[in-house]
């Protein structure tokens, strides 16, 4: 299947009876990570496994699956402030 595209593995889940619109990636995380970087004026990273430990919290069996991506940015935020080596003041969505 590696041979296929994104676009195409999309497209086959579709045939096959999927919603994929709402299909979230690791890129999605990392871009979330960006804006963070950008607003905060940090140089945060996260590896895929981080990444994709995000993505299964927010979509996991439990998961409210109207999730947007501020949501996608708080639960970034959430997970590098609770992190030792982060010294960020609280997210504007609050807790």
């Amino acid at each position: 299947m590696e041979n296929y595209t994104d676009n195409e593995l999309k497209e086959e889940l579709q045939k096959r009876g999927y919603c994929t619109t709402a299909l979230w990636h690791v890129d999605d995380v990392q871009s979330a990570i960006e804006k963070v970087n950008l607003n905060y004026g940090t140089n945060f990273t996260m590896s895929d496994a981080e990444c994709m430990e995000i993505l299964e919290g927010m979509f996991g069996a439990d998961a409210d699956f109207s999730a947007e991506m501020d949501m996608l940015e708080y639960a970034v935020f959430e997970h590098l402030k609770d992190r030792q080596d982060t010294p960020l003041q609280p997210h504007s969505r609050g807790r």
